[in-house]
Parts: C-alpha cells; structure tokens; sequence
C-alpha cells in the first residue's frame, strides 16, 4: 500500500510534527501554483502519511479527498497517479473503521487502472490481490477468491511465475479458511509443479500452506517440522508463522474477525468502551529463532493500557527462523496499531458514527533498509 510505504521512511524518524509542516507548505505551494497531476498527487500522500503518522486520521482522510477532488478528472491521462490517490485513501479509511467508503476507494483505484491501462497490466493484476484482501477481510471468501484467481491467471498469460504462484497460495489460504483441504491441496500442488517453486518466498509460503494441511489432517508437529526447515532471507519480511489470538477476558466470545497479511491468522478483539481513534507504533525485535523479544511502544494516543492485550500476543508470536550471520541480535520491526469502532450511520443519525463493532487494523511500518539493528535509545 502507499501509506505502508511512506510510513516506513518515517518510523524511526522523531521529528514527524517538523515534517508534517514542511509537507504542508509544499503541498500549498503546489496548489497555489496549480502543478501538475503527478506532484500534487506525490505532495498530496507526502502530507497525508504525516497526518497520518501523529495520529490526525481525519485530516489525512481530507488531505487526500481534496487532491481527488482536484485530479479524478485526470485519471485517463494520470491512471497510475490518481489510482495510487485512491490507495491512499482507501487505507486511512480502513483505519479510521469506515469499511464502506474503505471498499469505495479500492473499488475506484481498481475502475481507474481498469479503464486506463491493458488488463494484464501489473498493476491492474495487483489492484485484484488488493481486492481479494479485502473481500477476506469483510468475510466474503468467494468474492476474495475469484479476485486472486483473476490475478494468477493474468500472471500466468505474462509468464510472471512468481507472481501467479503467489496469488495461486493466497486463493490456498481462502480454501484453508473454509476447511476445503482438496482445493487448497490442489493449488499447492499446482504451485509445486510451476516454474516458481523454486523461487525462495513462494517455497517459503508453500511450506506454510503444507504445514496448515497437515495440522488440519491432525499432524500437531507440523509447526514445529516448519520451523527446523524453514530459514527467511533477511532481505525479505520475517514470515509469521504461529500467532496467538487476543481474548478479552471480560468479553469471551467477542470475536471480530481481523485478516492479517497472507499467511497470518484471524485475531478476535479485545474490547474497549472508547468510541475514539486509539493508535500506537509497537517496535519489537525478531531474534534469529523467530521469537519475539524487546517489545515495546514507541508512541501513540495519550491512553495506551488498551495495546496491553495485543502486546501480549506480538510477544508470543512465532516467526520462521531468520538466515542471519552468527552473532546477530535479529531483526527490527515497528507496527501501526490502530484500534477503532466501525463507523456506521444508525437508525436515528444523518451521519455516520464510530458506534459499530471494535476492530483492530496492524499495518508493517518498518524501514527494512534499516531494520537489521533498533533504533538509539
């Protein structure tokens, strides 16, 4: 995503308010000067991921739809540009908890890039995995699936092997969720036989896929099998193997399914009666074991005892091993946590209200160029 991209060149750094203004004088300048589409656009989501950053969701949400306001109309000349405002956009409104307009953003970003560009373009191929995320998220796997299928097919016709073999495990996951072991046993055998299966991240994650089969068959090592085998590439994400989910002890049974990135697990809620924005950044270090170790918040919302219950599973999550010279600590990773009531317009409201059900939206903000070793102290 956009944000997940611009946040990482700000995670470690402490002075976001200095650039927050700074973004903001050069985005009013380019305005004022009427610049073209592509730097209103890049200043636009600059000055929103700063927003963003401190916590101000509702001012990047009006930064961005006022760059739209200004550009969709470009989007035949600019389809790249005004999609990637959309992306943008759809991702703060998926934090801010307003799914509606959240599923409206993805939706255009996907019309525009549709519209504009050839369908096997890469990009359009992308915008489908996006879009199969986020059926999945909202508990509609069919759609998700067909949105992942369109994307390993399109691959595929471009001989872009890697890429159809990982969309092809995504629709895998889908088949897992629903417990229909025979489909997702034939895409991971698919992927097996592909030019792809060689490739490092896809053996990765087809291992993983194995892994849940042969838990699903009873096989309660297969973890653990995973884990003696499976190293990750430091140059690539740690890969989540094992998470344990988050129950409230006042509120057993509350269970709001959140998706977490391929690969991750539903994670039920823990709830909080605060109707308001509650986000926080949460550095923690993966040791070269996978394990989880030196835990902490780096910054968020002035009240922060609702990040205990989450803070408490990040530690007991269980990573693939890390391929990483002798002697080294592991690897850094910092995490948005964002945690909200949906926002719905209920019976008696003109508008809508943060009144709908609690969830919580993690996001990977990590500089991975340097996240080898934490920040000073």
């Amino acid at each position: 995503m956009i944000l997940t991209l611009l946040l990482a060149q700000v995670a470690a750094d402490p002075d976001i308010v200095v650039r927050a203004r700074r973004t903001e004088e050069a985005l009013t300048a380019c305005i004022e000067r009427r610049c073209p589409t592509p730097d209103d656009a890049r200043l636009s989501i600059a000055h929103a991921e700063a927003q963003f950053a401190q916590g101000e969701y509702h001012d990047a949400r009006r930064t961005l739809n006022a760059a739209l306001s200004r550009q969709r109309g470009n989007a035949a000349q600019f389809p790249r540009v005004v999609a990637a405002l959309y992306e943008a956009n759809a991702t703060v409104n998926q934090h801010m908890g307003d799914m509606k307009i959240y599923r409206t953003m993805l939706i255009r970003q996907n019309r525009t890039l549709k519209e504009n560009l050839p369908a096997d373009d890469p990009q359009v191929l992308l915008t489908a995995i996006q879009l199969g995320d986020f059926w999945s998220s909202i508990g509609q796997p069919f759609n998700a699936r067909e949105q992942f299928e369109v994307a390993a097919e399109g691959y595929a016709r471009r001989g872009e092997h890697r890429l159809a073999a990982l969309s092809e495990l995504r629709a895998a996951t889908i088949d897992l969720h629903q417990d229909n072991r025979g489909s997702a046993e034939r895409r991971l055998a698919t992927v097996q036989a592909s030019p792809a299966a060689a490739d490092r991240v896809v053996r990765q994650m087809a291992a993983v896929i194995a892994a849940r089969l042969a838990r699903a068959r009873g096989d309660e090592g297969a973890v653990d099998a995973l884990l003696a085998t499976l190293r990750t590439d430091p140059d690539n994400p740690p890969v989540l193997v094992r998470e344990v989910p988050v129950i409230a002890a006042d509120a057993a049974g509350a269970a709001n399914a959140v998706q977490q990135r391929l690969g991750g697990v539903t994670l039920p809620t823990y709830v909080t009666a605060s109707p308001q924005i509650q986000w926080a950044d949460v550095g923690f270090m993966v040791r070269p074991d996978g394990q989880v170790a030196e835990i902490e918040v780096l910054r968020g919302s002035r009240a922060r005892d609702w990040t205990k219950p989450f803070v408490d599973s990040m530690r007991q999550r269980q990573y693939a091993p890390l391929d990483l010279p002798v002697g080294s600590p592991g690897v850094y990773r910092v995490e948005r946590l964002t945690w909200r009531p949906e926002r719905i317009a209920p019976t008696g409201y003109l508008s809508k209200q943060p009144l709908g059900r609690q969830g919580i939206q993690i996001l990977d903000i990590t500089n991975d160029r340097t996240a080898a070793t934490p920040p000073a102290a």
